[in-house]
């Protein structure tokens, strides 16, 4: 089954609560399907599965409540994620000023959260890295902007600076698999 794990999509709950002044989870509750709303109108716990389809329609749905550009609207979601993670899972790398070793780490911990596809990097030096999305799950554009924020962030937050993502190749735009060049300069 192709999953999520809660966590993610508390990312996009607490967003929206930060964005709509607590009142998020009616708000978007009233737009989602009956399934969808069942399942998290329930408490989304941060370490339960749930199927990767629900955050597709969650993502659907929260442009018609906040009103930014689509691509502004998702980054800014990856960029609110990335502390939560990267604090609970990589704290070490944070305060060692590390990003290499959270992206051989992050490894880890992809799988764990993300239910399918697969994760694999190849540094080029200490600073340069491509990484590769590999997935069997049809993956929509806002998800790429959301996980290109999410590393751009987690990778500034280890110590990275002048962090500079470029996009490859794209999944959701009839690419194989998506892939990054991603580099940054030390603190």
């Amino acid at each position: 089954m192709r999953d999520v794990r809660g966590l993610v999509l508390l990312s996009r709950i607490e967003f929206l609560e930060n964005e709509l002044d607590g009142n998020a989870m009616k708000q978007l509750a009233d737009m989602l399907s009956p399934q969808t709303r069942e399942m998290v109108t329930e408490q989304i716990f941060p370490v339960n599965r749930y199927p990767f389809s629900v955050l597709k329609e969650i993502d659907q749905v929260i442009p018609q409540l906040v009103s930014l550009p689509l691509e502004e609207l998702f980054r800014k979601i990856g960029t609110h994620f990335a502390p939560i993670i990267v604090d609970r899972y990589f704290y070490n790398y944070m305060v060692a000023h590390q990003p290499d070793k959270f992206l051989v780490q992050f490894k880890n911990l992809y799988l764990h959260l993300w239910g399918f596809g697969e994760y694999a990097y190849d540094f080029q030096d200490r600073h340069r890295v491509t990484l590769s999305f590999e997935y069997e799950e049809d993956i929509h554009k806002p998800y790429c902007w959301f996980v290109q924020a999410f590393f751009t962030e987690s990778i500034q937050l280890c110590g990275g600076k002048q962090v500079v993502l470029n996009e490859m190749e794209c999944d959701a735009e009839n690419g194989e698999r998506c892939v990054y060049k991603i580099n940054w300069q030390e603190q």
